[in-house]
């Protein structure tokens, strides 16, 4: 009797220890969305205003962009390798990082070293994508708008907008948050010495475009993406979102129809008191 009762409490315990042991690498393993699809990075870890981004895209982007547009260099420039395997880690075990304390930014101020890094990340990021923002179904199409001879440029315009309505919304944000990005990045060129040329050689292998298209896209950025604005979110990972990360997937990766495209303004929201930049 004491032999069985005793096997029955080994065979319990060893349950109990495959289950924390799966549990935990599960948890982890869920965070880590470098080399996924984008759909897929943003159900697990998009942020709780619901913005259709990957937490690690959009916290170094949105970090790169407060502190780094008048950085020389900002993305020309390596980072110490260590800082941003460090970082990367952080952002796998954890799903979101708040950028600011990680960096320990005080009264808007922030090392360069610290910029160097979030740009790195992202640029890893981009490259690590299974495709480039754009889709494969998607990009001859954009190429062939852009060598278009067309006389009036805003037919060219008309016909990339109808492109945008077809992507998934994924998609049309990291191109909307990148362009923005890119815009105010050389509106302050004197400052960071980054030009189209430089930025686009920096970006292609993340992209994969032409260089036509990438500078069509940021000559246009506020015809294409009028309802695109990049703003911080204080809160992290809801709760609600972890646990149903699954169901997500097919609405965060939902292509609009071009007629039924919402403006996503976030920038209003009052539980979330974001910082909007323009």
């Amino acid at each position: 009797m004491g032999d069985e009762r005793r096997r029955g409490s080994f065979r319990m315990s060893g349950q109990l220890i495959k289950r924390f042991f799966n549990r935990s690498t599960r948890t982890k393993e869920d965070y880590r969305v470098f080399g996924k699809d984008l759909s897929v990075a943003v159900s697990l870890t998009c942020l709780s205003d619901a913005v259709p981004l990957p937490s690690v895209f959009r916290r170094c982007l949105y970090f790169t962009h407060k502190y780094g547009l008048e950085e020389e260099g900002v993305y020309r420039r390596s980072a110490v390798s260590t800082h941003v395997v460090r970082l990367k880690t952080a952002f796998d075990e954890k799903g979101d990082v708040r950028l600011d304390s990680y960096f320990s930014c005080e009264d808007d101020e922030v090392e360069s070293s610290a910029v160097h890094t979030s740009a790195s990340l992202l640029k890893q990021y981009l490259r690590e994508l299974p495709e480039g923002p754009f889709t494969d179904k998607h990009i001859d199409d954009f190429e062939r708008v852009v060598k278009d001879n067309m006389v009036d440029s805003s037919l060219q315009v008309d016909a990339m907008r109808l492109l945008l309505a077809d992507m998934p919304r994924c998609n049309y944000y990291v191109l909307g948050w990148l362009a923005h990005h890119f815009q105010a990045l050389l509106q302050n060129a004197s400052k960071n010495l980054m030009t189209k040329s430089g930025l686009y050689i920096v970006f292609a292998p993340g992209l994969r475009v032409s260089q036509d298209l990438f500078v069509f896209v940021v000559d246009h950025v506020e015809a294409l993406f009028a309802d695109v604005r990049l703003h911080d979110c204080k809160q992290r990972l809801s709760v609600r979102h972890k646990r149903h990360s699954k169901g997500r997937r097919s609405m965060d990766g939902h292509a609009l129809r071009k007629s039924s495209r919402p403006s996503f303004d976030l920038t209003n929201n009052d539980n979330n008191k974001e910082e909007e930049e323009e």
